[in-house]
């Protein structure tokens, strides 16, 4: 997903500008290395739910953001 930007925060963005309510993303890749030496597990289980959460959002909206 990063060719060329395509991050999941740059779709998300896209489908707030066209209307779809999409939640802020838990966290972000940067942050999943720390917790995971710290042990924080949990957050790591928060935000990979959250990127799927958003994802799934994105899917079910994509004829809405295909459009010009």
């Amino acid at each position: 997903m990063r060719f060329k930007g395509l991050g999941l925060s740059f779709l998300a963005e896209i489908a707030r500008e066209k209307g779809v309510s999409v939640p802020e993303p838990y966290g972000s890749g940067g942050d999943v290395k720390n917790w995971y030496d710290t042990g924080e597990y949990d957050n790591i289980v928060r935000h990979l739910e959250s990127d799927l959460r958003v994802l799934r959002i994105i899917d079910l909206n994509h004829e809405l953001l295909l459009r010009s």
